[in-house]
Formats: C-alpha cells, sequence, structure tokens
C-alpha cells in the first residue's frame, strides 16, 4: 500500500504553489502545466518544461516516502494527443529490493522497480495563437456559403491575381478573413504575408507564432530538445545563428531573419524563391528560373503587383478590384 506525503511536505508543497501562483505576473508567461496531480499542483504554472518536470520528482519523491527511492527520470513527447504534451515519468526502487534493474526503462526483476508518471503540458492554451489555426479556408465539413466557417463564423476568400507561365509558376495570390485586421492589403494577406514573432510581453519566453499567409497562427514552444509544435503535425521549427528555418511537413523549406521577416523559400524540387525589401516593404521575388514580381506601394499600402517581364499586344493589363480599401491594380506592361 502506498504511503501518504509527510504532513511537513503538504505544507511545505501548499508554501510553494502560493508563492509561484503570486510571482507570476500574468497568464502570458505561464508556460507549462501538470495535470491530475492535485488541485493545488494543478493550478501552478511553470516557465519551462524542465521547471517542470524538476518539480515532479521532488514532489513525486516525498509521495512514495516509506515506500520507494527515486533512481531514474525521463521527459518525453506523445505525438498522439497532438497538443504538445510530455510524459515526466520517474522510476523508484522498492525499500529493501535487492534485484537488478535498468533505471533508463525502469525495468528490472519483479519487486524491484515502479514508476509514477504525469502528464506535463502546454500552459493556458485556450489564450495562445494554437486556437487561431481555424483561420483559412475551412474544411467541407466545417463549410458553408462562399466559404464561411460554421464554427467561428469567418469569411475566407482566396483570389489567384497572377501566375506565371512554365513548369512551377511563379504565382500570387490574396486570402481575406474577417477575423483578421487590416494590412498591406487592407483585409487582406497574400502568398508570401508569412513571418515569424518572437514576443515575449504577447506570448511569453518559451513561445514563437508563425503567421501563415491564409491568416492561421502556428504556435512552437521551446524545450530542452528544441521548438515543439502545438498542434500534431510533422512540421519543424529550427533557430539558426542567422534567424529561423521553418521544415512543412511536404518538403518547402523557409527561411526567415532575426526580425522573422521572410528571406527565401526552398521547395522540393530545387527551385528557390529569394525577397528582396525597400523601408521594410517586400519589393520584389525571384525565382531561381529568374522570373520576377515587383511590388509597389501608397501610404504603406500595396497597391500594385507587376511582372515587369511579361508583354502582352495591349502593351498593359490592369484590373481594378471593386468593393477593397486594398490592391488596386495587377500590371503586364
Amino acid at each position: 500500500m502506498r504511503s501518504r506525503p509527510s504532513l511537513l511536505l503538504m505544507r511545505n508543497l501548499r508554501s510553494l504553489a502560493v508563492v509561484v501562483l503570486a510571482t507570476l505576473p500574468c497568464v502570458a508567461f505561464a508556460q507549462w502545466r501538470v495535470v491530475a496531480v492535485s488541485t493545488e499542483v494543478d493550478k501552478m504554472r511553470f516557465n519551462t518544461i524542465i521547471d517542470a518536470h524538476s518539480f515532479m520528482k521532488n514532489y513525486r519523491s516525498g509521495e512514495e516516502q516509506g515506500k520507494g527511492t527515486p533512481v531514474g527520470d525521463t521527459l518525453y513527447p506523445v505525438a498522439s494527443y497532438g497538443d504538445g504534451r510530455y510524459v515526466s515519468r520517474i522510476c523508484f526502487k522498492y525499500l529493501g529490493a535487492t534485484g537488478d534493474y535498468d533505471p533508463t526503462t525502469c525495468t528490472g526483476d519483479p519487486a524491484t522497480v515502479y514508476w509514477r508518471s504525469t502528464y506535463v503540458l502546454p500552459g493556458e492554451m485556450d489564450k495562445t495563437p494554437f486556437l487561431d489555426r481555424d483561420l483559412g479556408l475551412p474544411s467541407t465539413t466545417m463549410c458553408v456559403g462562399n466559404p464561411i466557417h460554421l464554427g467561428t463564423g469567418n469569411k475566407f476568400q482566396a483570389e489567384l491575381d497572377y501566375q506565371s507561365g512554365g513548369s512551377d509558376p511563379l504565382t500570387f495570390t490574396r486570402y481575406y478573413n474577417s477575423h483578421l485586421p487590416d494590412e498591406e492589403l487592407g483585409g487582406w494577406r497574400h502568398t508570401y504575408s508569412r513571418s515569424v514573432e518572437v514576443n515575449a510581453s504577447k506570448y511569453g519566453e518559451n513561445m514563437v507564432v508563425l503567421h501563415r499567409p491564409e491568416g492561421q497562427e502556428l504556435a512552437f514552444y521551446e524545450t530542452s530538445s528544441g521548438w515543439v509544435p502545438t498542434w500534431k503535425t510533422d512540421d519543424a521549427l529550427v533557430k539558426e545563428a542567422t534567424g529561423w528555418r521553418y521544415t512543412q511537413s511536404d518538403g518547402v523549406v523557409e527561411a526567415y531573419d532575426e526580425t522573422g521577416q521572410l528571406t527565401g523559400i526552398e521547395k522540393p524540387n530545387g527551385n528557390h524563391i529569394t525577397l528582396s525589401y525597400l523601408n521594410g516593404e517586400l519589393s520584389s521575388i525571384t525565382d531561381g528560373f529568374g522570373r520576377t514580381i515587383q511590388f509597389q506601394y501608397q501610404d504603406g499600402r500595396m497597391v500594385s503587383v507587376t511582372d515587369p517581364y511579361l508583354f502582352t499586344r495591349t502593351g498593359l493589363t490592369a484590373s481594378v478590384l471593386p468593393g477593397w480599401d486594398n490592391l488596386s491594380s495587377r500590371c503586364t506592361p
């Protein structure tokens, strides 16, 4: 029968819980939490996953006093849940046990070792950009209208403005989400509206957010093993000396500078798109075939998209997009 934790230990844990909760400045800094331990412990938040794991090692050791002695511990991700959770597992050896055992796997002779485990999850997930993955094109089961997301009421629209000729064409598409604020295209984003945002006051010290063209905001948490996505995916984010590298599950690799600005896109077929900026605004994109698109602005708003190398019989084509305070023309001189 498992022994109860000592009265002194429980008093110390209660005091520690009060101190930790009192010193948290706001939920934005509450990065990790443990679940199904006790009411007091479940309310606690930890700045790093290592802090949470270390706390549980001490907590479980106190619970097991008189029964076992800690001999090993491990922390590993559980991908099947798709929510970024980890398992904190502590291995104990029964008092008086003399059999052989492996502290890493917590296996051994009968009645020699046993383990206690706890789930560790990113804290306050309902207050993070995790939920903004619902922006963009909804699934067919959640879609009405042209289309509107049934769950969120978000109106989404995609407009292909430009596509070059040849293989792997260079494209420019605009995306509208009614739940997004106005940006350089008014209420629209575009194919190259991609960035990495590091904002400790907004998201906490251990989280970065990827802003995507279709409107989604994807969050990654920092752990001892690297940056972990907060949703079930094979996507990977790596911090490099010059910025960030984001690799999608389809093999597309995006490069960002230290400020989080997109600088290049490498496709699986080897084609590379380079982005150039002027005064902080995207001025042109060029792919590996030498194809280029140029962008012009007025008062901080993108007003035209131009292919400077494509000539038509009329010399110029322009299309005015009515009803939106955004891109006013696309030109092929």
